[in-house]
């Protein structure tokens, strides 16, 4: 079961010679894109609900919601993600929407990205755009970007990962008034030796703890919940949509990449 938690350590700084503006500038190679430009979720890249529960729409970490294909739709060139009221068919609160790359694409170290919009008036909603291992096992998790409704100014960025047993995080977060309008480019590169986050092709963080060495596979999902008190009240306005332009993905043909 993969679950987020509330930053408790912060990243540790350092200048990484990398251009997310520009990546193949930088040797690496694109390997996956999606722009979105159908009338439907392209099901040779994408696959709709949880892969480790066998493409099933229920997941304990999202109690009261169960994912729904049509929650997905396409339009002008942009991926909705959507949070409806219920009762889904399973009885549950909220139709949610979750589609993952789980046995259609993944790959260890690279650099992943996807131009994102935020929900507005979204007080309890909670997207996300992740990676977790082809083999289910958790940790390691890497959060691209985590959001809250009720906390709409701020993108969370985190990295989980084991040690001596023990569950542990590392990352940081970015507060600022324009996470909550318009779209944002929201990336990070994942090395053998570091995971780095950049929003809009600037750096935000960086960490040397805990890198992941394992395959992993995108998830891109808008659900409810999350911490922090972020609970669905009287000022959610439904259905909440996360917009998604298109996701990248490259692969560096060797990692000297300092750090």
């Amino acid at each position: 079961m993969t679950v987020a938690l509330p930053i408790t350590e912060q990243a540790k700084t350092a200048t990484i010679i990398f251009d997310p503006n520009n990546p193949a500038a930088s040797g690496y190679t694109k390997v996956f894109e999606d722009q979105f430009s159908g009338y439907s979720l392209d099901t040779t890249k994408w696959s709709t609900g949880w892969a480790w529960s066998q493409g099933a729409g229920t997941n304990s970490t999202y109690p009261n919601d169960e994912a729904l294909p049509s929650n997905i739709f396409l339009k002008n060139g942009v991926a909705h993600f959507a949070v409806t009221k219920g009762p889904t068919p399973s009885g549950l609160r909220y139709g949610s929407a979750v589609a993952t790359t789980y046995g259609k694409f993944a790959q260890a170290y690279g650099y992943w990205e996807a131009g994102i919009q935020m929900p507005t008036n979204a007080h309890g909603i909670w997207p996300a755009f992740w990676l977790v291992p082809t083999d289910f096992s958790w940790p390691p998790e890497i959060d691209i970007m985590e959001w809250l409704g009720k906390e709409p100014t701020v993108d969370y960025m985190t990295l989980h990962y084991r040690e001596n047993g023990i569950h542990k995080q590392v990352g940081a977060n970015f507060n600022d008034k324009s996470v909550s309008t318009g779209y944002h480019k929201l990336g990070m590169l994942w090395t053998p030796t570091s995971v780095t986050w950049y929003i809009d092709g600037i750096q935000r963080s960086t960490t040397n703890i805990g890198i992941p060495t394992k395959k992993m596979y995108i998830i891109l999902n808008n659900d409810t919940g999350g911490w922090d008190g972020n609970i669905v009240d009287s000022t959610t306005v439904f259905p909440s949509i996360l917009g998604v332009s298109y996701v990248r993905v490259f692969k560096a043909p060797s990692y000297n990449v300092a750090n």
